[in-house]
Order: structure tokens, then C-alpha cells, then sequence
């Protein structure tokens, strides 16, 4: 099930947190605070509303108030920070509107800002705490001007987390049993939908079609399987809900560029 995640609050505007190689292990969470992650060696792929982003050095994840996520879904000897900004100094309320920014960024201009970010935070000194908000600020004003990703009033706000929740139900059931035969059929009586409602509300959410959400969460448990454990390709293969390693091995190759035996050789 997705988890809510409470995160501790100080007195600082922000608070930065860095790893090295670091897995969420596909933890599913969501939280009210803005959550950035700066990337700055390595490479990881990043999970939000069910869309994967592979990230690079110099690169940003911007996790909007409330979305699904999970920071790292697997790394190749990454190094980044993670900062969760305080819900009194930012929000994705502004006004009288909620803004929502693009998920992957590059931008130079981020990355210089970040970079003073965390090297000026926590600072007990007033002068690194007013030079921490400034450069915050900063960062907003080029996301707003440069990477929204959609504006909606308060009443849009609502209507669309109540659609929200009743995907995240969906998302949170396919992510518990994406190992059994999930049809869409099956999928739609299950929520109690028409099966073309289903498949029209499912895409609409979520950009892609059932069948091929079902297949990227499969591959993605598949690749943490073929990172961690000693199995057999086919084994592993079964044990996310393919009953067809042909299939199986041209679904990973698809969505990860690369074939199951070279993904698990790369450990």
C-alpha cells in the first residue's frame, strides 16, 4: 500500500539529507511537503504517479505536495540529496491556485542554486540561513516561470484528488498483486466500472494503458529481483506474474534497453 509519511520539521526552511547508492527499496509514499532531489554523481531511476525518470548528475526530481513516489527505484552508483522544503516557507498552494511542476528537470541555473542549497544548509549563522531562503526562492521563481506542469483553482484542486484517490486505490492494488493475472476485465470488476470506463479512466490517469502499467511495475520488481537475489531468469520471470519468458525477456529489453541476463549482470 502506498504510505503516508510524516516528515520531522525544524526551524530551518529546508532540510537536506544526502546518499550514496541509496533504495527505497519501491516503497510507494506520498507527503504534504515539496521534496527535491538533487542529483550529482551516478545515475538513478525515480518513480512519480507511476511514471519512471532516470536521473543524472547536475539533474533535479521535483515530488509535488501529496504525489506518489518512490525516490529511488534503482542506482548506478548515485550520489544525491534530498531536500524536503517546510510547509511554511513553500507549498504548492500559491494564492488561490495549486501549481504542479514538471517531475525531471535540467537546467544549469537549478543545479548552481542547489548547489549553494546544500552547502548552506542547516547553518546556525543567520547570514547561511537568509542566503538559504534567497537562493530558494530562487529555484521557485524558475520553476514557476519555466517548468509548470499544470495551474488549477481549489475546486479543480478537489475534483482532481478525488479522481486521485480512486487511481491511487487502483495504483496501490496492482502494485500489491502485480504478480497475479490482472487482467483489465478482471481490473474493472474488481473497482466496479464498466471495462471501457476502466480502461479510458485508467489511461486517462495514468497516460498508458492498463496492460502496459501493469508490465513497467512487473519489470520494475523484476529488475530489483535480478539485483538482489541468486534465481533463475525464469524463475523470476513467473514469480512477477509472466508466465512467458519470451515475452517476459522482450517486455524488459522494451522498457529497459537492455536484456534480463545483461541487466543482471551489471551487479
Amino acid at each position: 500500500m502506498a504510505i503516508y509519511e510524516k516528515l520531522q520539521s525544524g526551524t530551518f526552511p529546508v532540510t537536506v539529507q544526502r546518499f550514496y547508492n541509496h533504495s527505497s527499496k519501491n516503497r510507494i509514499h506520498w507527503h504534504e511537503q515539496v521534496e527535491l532531489l538533487y542529483f550529482t554523481e551516478g545515475s538513478a531511476v525515480t518513480l512519480c504517479n507511476g511514471q519512471e525518470h532516470e536521473a543524472k548528475a547536475g539533474d533535479l526530481i521535483v515530488v509535488n505536495s501529496n504525489e506518489l513516489h518512490v525516490g529511488i527505484v534503482s542506482s548506478a552508483q548515485s550520489r544525491y540529496y534530498c531536500l524536503h522544503v517546510k510547509l511554511d516557507f513553500f507549498t504548492n498552494r500559491i494564492g488561490d491556485q495549486y501549481v504542479f511542476f514538471e517531475n525531471h528537470i535540467r537546467d544549469a541555473r537549478c543545479s548552481e542554486l542547489l548547489e549553494n542549497i546544500v552547502r548552506n544548509a542547516p547553518t546556525p549563522d543567520f547570514r547561511g540561513e537568509i542566503a538559504v531562503k534567497k537562493d530558494l526562492y530562487a529555484l521557485f521563481d524558475i520553476l514557476c516561470r519555466d517548468y509548470v506542469k499544470y495551474v488549477s483553482s481549489e475546486a479543480e484542486y478537489r475534483k482532481y484528488y478525488k479522481r486521485y484517490d480512486r487511481f491511487t486505490a487502483i495504483a496501490d492494488y496492482i502494485e500489491e498483486n502485480y504478480y497475479e493475472d490482472l487482467s483489465v476485465t478482471d481490473l474493472a470488476r474488481t473497482f466496479s466500472m464498466s471495462e471501457t470506463y476502466f480502461a479510458h479512466f485508467f489511461k486517462k490517469e495514468a497516460g498508458k494503458s492498463v496492460i502496459a502499467y501493469v508490465n513497467e511495475v512487473r519489470i520494475r520488481h523484476a529488475k530489483a529481483f535480478l539485483e538482489k537475489d541468486d534465481m533463475a531468469i525464469g524463475e523470476i520471470a513467473e514469480r512477477v506474474g509472466f508466465n512467458d519468458l519470451n515475452y517476459f525477456s522482450r517486455k524488459f529489453k522494451e522498457i529497459t534497453g537492455m536484456s534480463p541476463s545483461a541487466y543482471k549482470n551489471l551487479g
